[in-house]
């Protein structure tokens, strides 16, 4: 029957023949043996293979050039430039998502907006949508480019504001709700019809 290393070296101390150690004086075998699995535990671990860390690109892009910021609102800055920097169109088949509509008034403002919800599905963080609005049958239309996907809270919040990072993507597998201003006026559901045409991200999950 084949023996496991440390299974092995029991049996040989069990013999008295590992080697002529059992005899060295002021090593016992349990102090040996306790040794002996100590080092070969070490010996394992050592022998897994090295798996690199796979980083976010957007936490690689912040690290490069946070070179001299000093600042929150510098560091802030520098995050909302990588964003733009690692960005790039999504391949329609790697573009997972889920997605409702509809029309409403703004919450600051007197013009309409277009409340979306998203549910993205796939490895991408979205940094940027290209949504399509049409009416009369299709026959009119309209294109929006929505890159900014903050959820107005629900209650009163304080403190500084929030990184953008939080709110100019839309994380791999996570829902979010946001609005953008359109031209179209409030049309009752039936009389317009809206579609994701394209997406931009980044691979931020492996």
């Amino acid at each position: 029957m084949a023996h496991t290393p440390l299974a092995a070296l029991n049996a040989a101390l069990a013999k008295g023949a590992v080697n002529g150690f059992g005899n060295l004086a002021g090593i016992g075998r349990a102090r040996y043996a306790r040794s002996m699995r100590a080092t070969l535990g070490i010996v394992i671990l050592m022998a897994l293979p090295f798996t690199p860390c796979q980083a976010n690109p957007l936490d690689d892009c912040t690290l490069k050039n946070m070179a001299g910021v000093t600042s929150d609102a510098a560091a802030k800055f520098v995050r909302q430039s990588c964003l733009g920097q690692i960005s790039t169109a999504i391949a329609p088949e790697e573009l997972s998502i889920q997605a409702t509509a509809a029309m409403g008034a703004g919450q600051f403002d007197n013009s309409n907006h277009l409340y979306i919800t998203v549910q993205n599905n796939s490895r991408y963080a979205i940094t940027e949508m290209m949504v399509r609005v049409a009416t009369e049958k299709d026959t009119k239309w309209n294109d929006y480019e929505a890159t900014n996907f903050y959820e107005i809270p629900k209650y009163l919040v304080t403190g500084l504001p929030p990184d953008p990072a939080a709110y100019l993507q839309i994380k791999p597998f996570s829902t979010v709700t946001f609005s953008i201003p359109i031209r179209e006026p409030n049309l009752p559901q039936g009389k317009w019809s809206w579609r994701v045409l394209s997406a931009k991200g980044y691979l931020a999950a492996q």
